[in-house]
């Protein structure tokens, strides 16, 4: 069984995923559009998010997806080396995302407090801790014999999230 006493886990999070027609949006395309509007250009906007072109094109286009209007407009390479520029509604795109970001973390802070105080600490070690060993400690923590065994009337996914029976 992994060794829980004195390690800390990462703190409580929250994130924004936006639905627009059929699409998703969330922080990593915000910060791909947000940087190919810092840099001019896609395939620089790629590198400095450690990823490649193509799958930069892709997020963008899939990002596209969900509006009418273009978020950015590019000129073709070649002996002008082509660019991407963001446009106004990519513009505001980004700035109404962060500045939900922004509402969601203050919003979250209380809570984000509270978990904090009940969560799970992370095995010393580092290794993975196995669904087994968190509902084994869960049900030794909890009092229970076997965790989650039939004969208790319950099941194994009732001592993983700590319900009481």
């Amino acid at each position: 069984m992994a060794e829980f006493e004195g390690a800390k886990a990462r703190p409580p999070g929250i994130r924004a995923k936006w639905f627009v027609a059929d699409e998703t949006i969330g922080i990593g395309k915000i910060r791909l559009l947000e940087t190919v509007g810092e840099l001019g250009s896609i395939s620089a906007a790629a590198r400095q998010m450690g990823m490649g072109y193509k799958r930069a094109w892709f997020l963008i286009a899939s990002l596209q997806k969900g509006f009418n209007v273009p978020l950015i407009e590019t000129v073709r390479g070649g002996n002008t080396h082509g660019g991407a520029a963001i446009t106004e509604l990519g513009k505001e795109l980004v700035r109404r995302f962060n500045a939900h970001e922004v509402e969601i973390q203050t919003g979250f802070a209380g809570l984000s407090e509270w978990l904090q105080t009940v969560q799970a600490r992370a095995p010393v070690s580092g290794a993975p801790v196995t669904d087994a060993q968190v509902c084994e400690s869960d049900a030794n923590q909890a009092g229970v014999g076997e965790a989650g065994t039939d004969e208790q009337g319950g099941s194994d996914d009732a001592v993983k999230i700590g319900w009481e029976r």
